[in-house]
């Protein structure tokens, strides 16, 4: 128990970290790098839980929950690529 409870602590750290990076980031980059890194985070905790909870289930949320940050991530990049060319 104390070892789940330190992981969930751990990864809640970094989501708390990974926001103060979103609202302070001097530079889009960050702010786009800290929404990454809050989509890998909550994609830890849920992996987390379903180990605790021994369930397999939540594995297509994180498949689902993967693709989904990965691609906001790529087409905000892709936006802003073409923004700087313009």
């Amino acid at each position: 128990m104390t070892t789940f409870l330190l992981g969930y602590l751990g990864l809640i750290a970094a989501i708390v970290l990974s926001l103060i990076r979103l609202i302070k980031g001097p530079t889009q980059l960050d702010r786009i790098l800290s929404l990454d890194m809050i989509v890998v985070t909550v994609t830890g905790l849920i992996i987390l839980y379903s180990i605790q909870a021994k369930s397999p289930y939540f594995l297509e949320v994180l498949i689902l929950l993967s693709l989904l940050g990965f691609t906001t991530v790529m087409g905000y990049m892709d936006y802003l690529s073409k923004k700087d060319e313009e």
